[in-house]
């Protein structure tokens, strides 16, 4: 699905769609290399408010599913009339990733839903976390 696709009121302009895609993150906010990322739609899509993703380069990941080439969850989110916008992300790899799927608590990370988001201090995504941080530290 491309733009085109999208019936007219539901389209966005381009300089508000790239606020909305990215969350206001411009230039320099942008994390660069490997990241997961907490995308927030609103609304919810039937039982899903949240998707998780991991990439190597966000600002290409978000215009794929912006496009509706990326993840189904959010095309079929957007055909239903809905948006999303990016809500927060973690330097990290598949493996972080993986990590705060298996903890099940994407409302608790996402600082859309919760005045103050689930640190990551504890368990196996926090030591994920803290060896992408610090590579060489890791043993």
């Amino acid at each position: 699905m491309n733009t085109h696709d999208v019936p007219a009121a539901h389209q966005v302009p381009e300089p508000a769609r790239e606020r909305l895609v990215t969350g206001g993150l411009s230039g320099g906010d942008v994390p660069v290399g490997p990241v997961v990322y907490l995308i927030h739609l609103d609304p919810a899509y039937r039982h899903a408010r949240h998707y998780l993703g991991w990439t190597d380069d966000l600002p290409a990941r978000l215009a794929k599913h912006w496009a509706g080439t990326g993840a189904r969850l959010l095309a079929v989110a957007r055909e239903a009339g809905g948006s999303w916008h990016l809500a927060r992300t973690w330097p990290g790899t598949r493996a972080l990733e993986r990590a705060l799927k298996d903890m099940r608590v994407a409302p608790k990370l996402c600082p859309e839903c919760t005045p103050h988001p689930l640190p990551l201090g504890r368990g196996r995504a926090a030591r994920l976390l803290a060896a992408h941080a610090a590579p060489e530290a890791v043993p």
